[in-house]
């Protein structure tokens, strides 16, 4: 029975451990990214929009993604695109929620149908990615904004006009990570119970 805190706290050390590497396990996904420059140079279109609906995985195109879109900075385009997610491409829009503002980049394949990933350089604008440096997002759309002539289009103080953008420091980070360290504690806690317990029952 004294055994018992020990072996508690270390399964509740190691949900903390767990807990703290979800994140990199998550994002494990590695690209050849080329830069900048050769990223926009080798898609099609490059649009700021909305996150509308996934409509399911389609097969050997990937999960289809409609986006509203506010803003064609390359290419050109309805209002309204399905888009093509996929592991393949290091998918990113991946479990989207409706209204989310991202900068898309997609190719398109020989039958016109876009494909986007985080190999491409899609980034979530609003609210920002919480597993992504602050200052590497705002250097990353600076520099889309210089290949692409357009100043101010991604980080200008009037690029979205709803108050949302790229830049804007996010207070929910690391926010999922409470609910198991609550768990690891009850496991400590339960632990030294049936200690104590033990203890007062030989005794």
């Amino acid at each position: 029975m004294r055994m018992l805190p020990t072996t508690a706290l270390l399964a509740g050390a190691l949900v903390i451990a767990g807990a703290m590497r979800a994140p990199e396990e998550a994002h494990a996904c590695t690209c050849d990214w080329p830069g900048v420059q050769a990223a926009v140079d080798r898609v099609d279109l490059v649009v700021v929009a909305r996150f509308v609906s996934s409509t399911g995985l389609v097969e050997g195109l990937g999960l289809r993604e409609t986006i509203q879109v506010e803003r064609y900075l390359k290419g050109s385009g309805p209002e309204m695109i399905d888009v093509y997610d996929s592991p393949s491409t290091c998918g990113v829009m991946l479990g989207s929620s409706p209204g989310e503002r991202w900068l898309v980049l997609a190719s398109l394949d020989d039958s016109g149908v876009p494909h986007t990933g985080k190999c491409h350089g899609t980034t979530r604008l609003d609210p920002p990615d919480p597993y992504t440096d602050e200052v590497a997002r705002a250097t990353f759309l600076s520099e889309v904004e210089t290949v692409l002539g357009a100043p101010g289009a991604l980080t200008g103080p009037g690029a979205f006009p709803d108050g949302g953008g790229g830049n804007q420091p996010t207070h929910a980070t690391g926010l999922w990570i409470i609910p198991l360290l609550v768990a690891a504690g009850a496991t400590g806690a339960a632990g030294v119970f049936l200690f104590v317990r033990g203890r007062s029952t030989a005794a």
